[in-house]
Parts: C-alpha cells; structure tokens; sequence
C-alpha cells in the first residue's frame, strides 16, 4: 500500500465516527462480497517540491476517498453515506499535522467532492478529493 494511504487508514479506522459506521477500509477497490458500507482510497497523482539544492522532501498527494454504500429500497443507504462522508471529511480536513503510522503529514486538506449511484449494483458513492501534504 502507497504509505501516504497507510496514514489515511491509520487516521480513519482510529476515528470513532467512522468506525463506529464501518472498519472496512481498502486501497483502490473493495473486495468482492465486501460488507457494506465501506470505503476505498487512491493516490490520483503527486506533485514534489524540488528545491534548488536538491530533491524534493515534501511531496503533495492528491488523494481520493470514495465511500459505498448499497440501496436497500429504502432512504437509508443514502442517508448512512453521506453521514459517513461527513465524518470522514471531519476526521481527514485538516487534521492535525504528526505521525500517523510512521508517515509524517503537515496537513490535509479537502478540495472537492461528488455522488453518484450506480444503477446496475444499486450502490451510492460518495467521493471526495483531498491534497496531503507529506515529509519524506
């Protein structure tokens, strides 16, 4: 696993508001009959900060956090991913910086998000986009 997703897990599974919704928590994709709700993250790029001197020693992520949930026929599946969402929002923006499993993060920070639902596995995401700033 990306070690800058090893400390979004890390940050994630130790909050009590989204572990008390889910503890299944995946790189890139969950797998097959995965119980839901649950959530996956990926690294979508990296941006280093060079310095004239040198390589850079702070790289910037650019992570996405994406939360599932599957449609019961009822409201509740929406309701329940987007409480999650909230709470992992809270839990990521900006946390505060420190070590979190052996990764040193100055700082994250929420920059988008969106829904979706897909009709052929009557599942809702929630996805939202953060940049985590890293010592290397």
């Amino acid at each position: 696993m990306e070690p800058v997703l090893k400390a979004v897990y890390n940050i994630l599974v130790n909050d009590a508001d989204v572990s008390a919704i889910t503890t299944a928590i995946y790189p890139v994709i969950g797998p097959e009959n995965t119980t839901f709700p649950f959530i996956t993250m990926r690294v979508e790029g990296t941006t280093p900060h060079d310095t004239k001197s040198g390589a850079s020693t702070v790289d910037h992520y650019f992570v996405d956090v994406d939360c599932f949930d599957v449609d019961d026929g009822t409201a509740s599946g929406y309701s329940v991913i987007t409480d999650l969402a909230k709470k992992v929002r809270t839990a990521l923006d900006r946390v505060t910086p420190g070590t979190y499993n052996t990764i040193a993060i100055d700082g994250i920070q929420f920059l988008d998000g969106d829904q979706g639902f897909d009709k052929q596995s009557d599942v809702y995401v929630v996805t939202m986009n953060y940049k985590i700033r890293v010592n290397r």
